[in-house]
């Protein structure tokens, strides 16, 4: 199991007026931290089964278009 840890932080100051003259303002700071845990494995492939449905999806698609071409 694998285990990132992301810090972040921010802060800034916020401010305006409106036509009335009143003046608002905030001033803020914000931090936290954010983990991700995860478990990666990989599966094996089976390639002679994944060579065969190829093949067999190839010669199916040549066959069709052999039909479509000899009307």
């Amino acid at each position: 199991m694998n285990l990132f840890t992301i810090n972040v932080a921010s802060s800034g100051t916020q401010g305006g007026s409106v036509p009335g003259g009143v003046f608002t303002g905030n001033d803020g700071n914000a931090s936290g931290s954010v983990s991700l845990f995860y478990d990666y494995s990989s599966a094996a492939i089976p390639a002679p089964g994944t060579f065969a449905l190829l093949g067999l999806g190839l010669l199916g698609l040549t066959g069709m278009r052999r039909k479509t071409t000899m009307l």
